[in-house]
């Protein structure tokens, strides 16, 4: 009788070396998974960023505006306020065009900035005309009247608000570049971005690196919750992004694979490699 025995020794030392360097704890899986996390953030804070500054902050001027009614009069008489109407009007000023109302019991021409800012955002858009004009005629002299259906403010209140919206600009970029700087605080990014992030804090970050824990099957978990991280175009991006970095994340695990299998013919442990093979930005 012949008997065969096969020595399985070398390959059970081979795949336990690549178990070690693969997940084993701070093994390259864990690495990978956290770097490939920072390098996706970074990509989509890329994304995130305005093409054009300038033309962005002249879109958030016409927002603001859509929503309130400029009032600056000057008047020989002076702005005293001239009473309310019994349906509820109140009459603010006169000159020479107009008798100037509002049916918007709001008064914000005197308004600091962050109150404008604030009633931006919790107003919406008045549907239909904003502005009603009355014309009672007669045969030697006319009335007109101007009422308004906005919240009435004045130029100077108007651009303090504008100016304090405009410093949402970056918002969105920012809760990314917050998820990269919790993977590497080395992630940087222009000053208008990063001055809305705090060391790795953004008001507008989710991120959750506690999965990093489980060296079999590390995961990252990261969103936004800034303006337009949830539009249609936001998901667009994300999913852009996430081909993009699939398609790299295939190259890169293809390089260290290689590595092991060249620690394993040249007879040696199997090290490991992701820190050696940079993922592509």
């Amino acid at each position: 009788m012949i008997t065969a025995s096969v020595d399985t020794s070398g390959l059970n030392s081979m795949l336990s070396g690549v178990g070690d360097a693969l997940v084993g704890s701070g093994g390259d899986a864990s690495n990978i998974t956290k770097d490939e996390s920072r390098l996706l953030a970074m990509q989509l804070m890329k994304l995130g960023q305005p093409r054009d500054r300038s033309a962005t902050g002249d879109r958030i001027e016409k927002n603001v505006r859509s929503r309130f009614a400029l009032l600056d009069v000057d008047l020989s008489s002076g702005d005293h306020g001239l009473g309310v109407s019994a349906n509820g009007t109140r009459w603010y000023a006169v000159d020479k065009n107009f008798l100037y109302g509002s049916d918007n019991p709001k008064d914000y021409r005197h308004a600091a900035g962050d109150q404008i800012r604030d009633a931006f955002y919790s107003t919406k858009i008045v549907a239909g005309k904003a502005r009603i004009i009355y014309d009672f005629g007669k045969s030697k002299r006319h009335q007109k009247v101007s009422i308004t259906r906005r919240i009435i403010t004045s130029k100077a209140s108007l651009a303090r608000g504008v100016k304090e919206v405009k410093k949402s600009i970056g918002k969105l970029a920012a809760s990314w570049l917050a998820t990269a700087r919790s993977c590497d605080i080395s992630a940087s990014a222009p000053d208008w971005i990063s001055h809305h992030v705090t060391g790795t804090k953004s008001s507008k970050s989710i991120t959750d690196l506690s999965g990093l824990n489980n060296s079999e099957s590390p995961s990252v978990i990261f969103g936004s919750k800034a303006g337009g991280a949830a539009s249609q175009k936001g998901k667009a991006q994300v999913q852009f992004a996430v081909g993009v970095r699939e398609k790299k994340l295939h190259a890169r695990l293809r390089l260290i694979l290689s590595g092991y299998s060249k620690d394993v013919a040249n007879g040696i442990k199997v090290q490991r490699h992701a820190h050696k093979v940079k993922g592509a930005p």
